[in-house]
């Protein structure tokens, strides 16, 4: 895997918690985020490093075609409206050039119709912006317990739903809903 230097995580910062240490043997969990929002792909970044997870992000799906042949990636979150070329039409082409990677969309857009595009196009999960740092914890780890084949991923993903305040955890029920009706 490529490395790159990062910028000061939250871990880094006063006040809050240390990064995830992984433990002594294991490769760091490695996620590319693909989204043509700089405000998403930050807040994604930002919950990822507070996970303990390396996390690249891209604004499109060019870009991520290109980081994905240079770096193998465990994990792919991808947002369906974007120029060019969209999600769905993305998912499909990272299940044809790397097959084992799994792809969680991550859209605004909600309605049964899009939930079954995106489980035609291949997707493992697929959630509903806004989206709770619970709920996305929640999709990346029932991903990568299935596609890594490990039960415990406490050593590669620090729970982030320990460290989320409040007013980030669901006052509600869950309305999203996984691929054709799945979670």
């Amino acid at each position: 895997r490529a490395t790159s230097a990062r910028p000061a995580t939250t871990g880094d910062r006063p006040g809050s918690p240390p990064p995830a240490q992984p433990r002594p043997g294991l490769p760091r969990v490695q996620v590319l985020v693909v989204d043509d929002s700089p405000t998403v792909r930050r807040q994604l970044t930002l919950a990822f490093e507070r996970m303990g997870v390396a996390c690249d992000a891209v604004p499109s799906a060019v870009a991520g075609l290109e980081r994905m042949s240079a770096i193998r990636y465990d994990l792919v979150l991808v947002d369906v409206v974007m120029p060019e070329v969209d999600g769905y039409q993305l998912t499909r082409e990272i299940r044809r050039r790397h097959r084992g990677i799994p792809v969680i969309i991550l859209t605004s857009r909600s309605s049964p119709f899009d939930l079954a595009r995106g489980a035609l196009a291949g997707c493992a999960s697929y959630l509903v912006k806004p989206v709770t740092l619970r709920k996305l914890e929640a999709a990346v780890i029932k991903v990568l317990r299935k596609t890594l084949a490990i039960d415990d991923l406490s050593g590669l993903i620090r729970p982030i739903s320990l460290y989320a305040p409040a007013s980030s955890r669901p006052s509600e029920p869950d309305r999203s809903r996984g691929p054709a009706g799945r979670a």
